[in-house]
């Protein structure tokens, strides 16, 4: 048994019957330290509740080895390891990873319920909790995976601004002299884009031709790169900004929420759903409402899966009475129907 650095923490194992056993400290001188007390068990037989030991990993540990294994690295990393350290923090870092049980996840559920958590940021934290109990499965930490039932989710935040609203948003940020932030803002409903992505654009992601201008997303949620077509205002708004080069929009996430905050104090709007990712909402709702085929939408605006675009098929009554007036409109009279016998 030799004792070795892996990544940030130190790795000790031993060895019976051919079958290897390995534990993770995070320092040296605690795997030493094992490795010598291990070293007597052994020999003095001991080797039954030895394994059970070994194999029965803490939920610190855990979390460790999945956030190496799993989301190190990724863009998902700093949500993931929030939501893995939001499991651990509930039933507790040195506790035993086969005591977590269905029903003892029940009770997190419901304790996550009762604190107003919404169902999509509950899943999220399961999810994470799924992805770690698996792993210790696999690995033989653990003999089985407790069920995790994840809960139903109702689209998530889907707040769509009607005009009025629109014109309100960009105008007390005009108003206010948030110059910059309101042609964010105004870039965000235009192009349905995230609010992440406007913010690493710069003029090279912007090409103008005769025929129009695209703008490219890179880096984007869902790993790929995408082309969108530019609107002609969001082309007025990007134009002297690719002249300038650099950043497309000198402001930050901090900022622009800030600014968001007061809009949104002022406007007397209190639901929780009224974010800035309610700007993507409201464009992506439009482009359905305006007819465009579900597949160019989940396109245009990067969706991994059809699923998510299908989420923005919701008209409301005035939008449904309007289509069909639409279609009064367009049919033949009954007088130029006649009767095939």
């Amino acid at each position: 048994m030799t004792a070795r650095q892996r990544g940030q923490s130190w790795q000790a194992d031993f060895s019976i019957q051919g079958r290897r056993y390995r534990r993770d400290f995070d320092t040296k001188q605690e795997a030493e330290a094992w490795e010598r007390d291990t070293r007597e068990t052994v020999k003095a037989g001991r080797t039954e509740a030895l394994v059970k030991q070994v194999r029965d990993i803490k939920m610190e540990e855990l979390k460790r080895k999945a956030h190496q294994r799993f989301w190190q690295g990724t863009k998902s990393e700093l949500g993931s390891v929030r939501n893995a350290e939001a499991a651990v923090a509930y039933f507790g870092a040195s506790t035993p990873a086969s005591q977590v049980t269905a029903a003892w996840i029940d009770d997190w559920i419901s304790g996550l319920q009762d604190e107003g958590k919404a169902n999509g940021t509950i899943n999220r934290k399961l999810a994470a909790l799924k992805r770690m109990l698996r792993f210790a499965h696999r690995m033989e930490y653990i003999e089985r995976v407790p069920h995790i039932e994840m809960l139903k989710e109702n689209g998530g935040r889907m707040y769509v601004l009607d005009e009025q609203e629109e014109a309100s948003v960009l105008g007390l940020a005009r108003q206010w002299g948030y110059e910059e932030e309101a042609d964010l803002l105004e870039f965000l409903i235009l192009q349905g884009c995230r609010l992440g992505e406007a913010l690493k654009l710069t003029d090279r992601d912007i090409a103008v031709t005769p025929k129009g201008g695209h703008v490219t997303f890179g880096d984007t949620k869902n790993g790929d790169d995408r082309m969108v077509p530019l609107r002609a205002r969001a082309q007025e708004i990007v134009a002297p900004r690719v002249r300038r080069g650099g950043k497309l929009f000198n402001t930050t996430i901090w900022r622009a929420e800030n600014v968001w905050a007061r809009i949104r104090a002022h406007m007397g709007i209190d639901r929780k759903d009224f974010v800035i990712h309610a700007l993507r909402h409201t464009c992506i709702s439009r482009w359905v409402a305006a007819g465009i085929p579900l597949p160019m939408v989940q396109k245009l605006a990067g969706h991994k899966t059809i699923i998510t675009t299908r989420r923005y098929t919701h008209f409301s009554q005035t939008q449904l009475d309007g289509f069909m007036a639409q279609l009064d409109q367009t049919e033949a009279p009954a007088d130029h129907l006649r009767v095939v016998k």
